[in-house]
């Protein structure tokens, strides 16, 4: 999905360097996510 919001812009990247942008920043940008999501009761 990276791969394809980057093409859009003219931007080209491999399947590989997704995944390791994927592999180094993802966990840090789902915690954010949830910190900042509201509660569920």
């Amino acid at each position: 999905m990276v791969e394809e919001m980057l093409a859009a812009r003219g931007i080209t990247v491999s399947h590989e360097t997704a995944h390791q942008w994927g592999q180094t920043f993802g966990r840090e940008f789902a915690n954010r996510l949830r910190r900042h999501a509201p509660c569920r009761t």
